[in-house]
């Protein structure tokens, strides 16, 4: 992983980049098929990325659910 001068892990910014290309390729593709189902979904699954994202920025890393570290 990357750090910066001062040895604080930094975030790698082309896994941040491909991230946000996905999600906007994903609604393209669902603006044009136009289902209320595949809007649901994706709705869904982006509230939830978006939430545990910022659980995690706001921890730092020290948010431990059961053994995993995440």
């Amino acid at each position: 992983r990357d750090r910066d001068v001062t040895g604080v892990q930094t975030c790698a910014l082309p896994i941040s980049f491909a991230s946000l290309a996905f999600v906007i390729l994903v609604g393209v593709i669902g603006i044009m098929t136009a289902s209320i189902v595949f809007w649901a979904v994706f709705t869904t699954l982006h509230v939830g990325s978006c939430l545990f994202l910022t659980i995690q920025i706001y921890y730092l890393g020290r948010w431990k659910l059961g053994t995993l570290n995440l």
